[in-house]
């Protein structure tokens, strides 16, 4: 019953929303994908704000509103929302009076769609159809609720059939190039290789990371790394470009505001690197870091040793086993320690390491659920060990003390894998650029730290 009344105030509330998109006409940009949403959303959007044409305003949200109830903020610009019956009145009255009043807020939107469910999609699109859209990358991400791989790209695929105007698709994807001529619209494909080129990895003596490479027209530097970015950014050169028009100057700086838990970089105890790649995690997206770990250490920082610390993917269903050890066999070719916390990673991380005689890199902890205090103060003494234990005079090998690059990353859902972190920062202080660090969410982490099983 309760179901039933949240999806009739979903679609009570999807009637404002069209309303207000009717009215003033936005060029809407909706994206899907299972990987890589937030991070193409935030670039799409920064590209076009910079430089599309002077008094045109785009907007996204800057919070990760991609459900039902998150569209329909989104498309109200409504970035703040706490649950309760208190406040859904306040919410219902205000998007009512947005919907058939309210003044025109921007004339292009970016979104996201995000589903895990089947029919999800059907009620997203029945909102807005999309003047343009863009798919970034099948996973097995949220597949616990769908019969196999290509289910969930087909609910997803959706949003391409309904589609206005234009659709790019991912040319690297294979269920993208086996669906791309069921679409009767536009269709073009990007992550081309001919797309960009030359791409570099370089940094200063602070440790500071940028990447180079060129596209067609422009040389572009951005603090933004990894060659998936770099074709995002390109991608959103080529949207601008068939709705305003494409910048002229050669040599592009692109500095980029990177949300926290985004592979951002943090300064750790005895001067390790921590990329905190902390707010979300599926197969595909988990392998990558991993890859994108190494690539930085062998380009950039080679006199740096690997640590992982890695956390349970959730929602995979009957593909957990397989893509947990996948991830684990990868994660331990290119690294000196594991750690890992959750049930499914203890699990299957412990069968992986059997298997292929990697006992000593895996240290497995008791569940966030089970033992969560425990296991923070674990990963701090391991992590501690790790990165200190050459400074030990009675390894008289080892006198000279080691630097180390440390990957943290997992699903959010009950982990909060952020808080791990905490004890490994070298300035306090930095807690802050960690995600979920708001107030409810400080409130919902308290209140699960009190909760849980000793």
């Amino acid at each position: 019953m309760k179901q039933f009344l949240i999806k009739r105030l979903y679609a009570f509330l999807a009637f404002f929303a069209r309303r207000y998109v009717k009215r003033h006409n936005p060029i809407t940009i909706w994206i899907t994908g299972s990987v890589w949403k937030t991070s193409c959303r935030m670039i799409v959007h920064a590209v076009m704000k910079k430089y599309m044409e002077p008094k045109e305003i785009i907007y996204t949200s800057p919070k990760n509103f991609n459900s039902e109830l998150g569209i329909i903020l989104s498309i109200f610009s409504i970035e703040t929302y706490k649950p309760g019956m208190k406040n859904i009145f306040t919410l219902i009255f205000r998007i009512m009076w947005s919907g058939l009043f309210g003044r025109k807020k921007y004339d292009a939107i970016v979104l996201e769609y995000w589903i895990d469910h089947p029919g999800d999609m059907d009620f997203l699109v029945s909102v807005v159809k999309p003047d343009i859209s863009i798919f970034t990358k099948l996973d097995y991400v949220h597949g616990e609720f769908f019969g196999s791989k290509e289910d969930i790209g087909h609910e997803k695929f959706k949003l391409m059939h309904n589609t206005n105007t234009k659709t790019y698709l991912n040319g690297t994807d294979d269920f993208c190039k086996s669906e791309c001529d069921n679409i009767v619209i536009d269709v073009k494909k990007y992550f081309r290789k001919k797309d960009i080129s030359d791409y570099t990895l370089d940094h200063d003596e602070k440790d500071t990371v940028v990447a180079k490479f060129k596209t067609k027209k422009h040389n572009i530097t951005t603090n933004l790394i990894w060659e998936t970015n770099a074709h995002y950014i390109s991608l959103a050169f080529r949207i601008l470009k068939s709705i305003w028009w494409e910048p002229v100057e050669k040599e592009i700086d692109l500095d980029f505001y990177n949300q926290p838990g985004r592979w951002n970089f943090l300064k750790g105890k005895s001067d390790a690197i921590i990329i905190d790649s902390s707010y979300n995690a599926s197969p595909q997206s988990m392998q990558q870091a991993i890859e994108d770990t190494y690539y930085l250490q062998q380009k950039l920082f080679p006199d740096r040793h690997i640590g992982f610390i890695l956390w349970d993917m959730r929602e995979l269903g009957e593909h957990s086993s397989k893509q947990h050890k996948l991830v684990f066999r990868a994660a331990a070719k290119k690294s000196c320690f594991i750690l890992s916390i959750g049930e499914q990673s203890q699990q299957y991380f412990s069968e992986a390491s059997k298997d292929n005689d990697h006992k000593g890199l895996l240290k497995t902890y008791l569940s966030a659920q089970e033992a969560w205090e425990k296991a923070l103060k674990l990963i701090d003494r391991e992590c501690s060990r790790h990165l200190e234990w050459k400074l030990d005079k009675k390894h008289k090998l080892h006198i000279k003390k080691d630097k180390y690059i440390i990957l943290v990353k997992g699903s959010q859902n009950t982990i909060f894998s952020e808080e791990a972190i905490i004890p490994l920062l070298q300035n306090p202080e930095d807690e802050k650029l960690l995600p979920r660090q708001e107030a409810y969410w400080k409130e919902a982490k308290e209140f699960f730290f009190k909760n849980i099983k000793t």
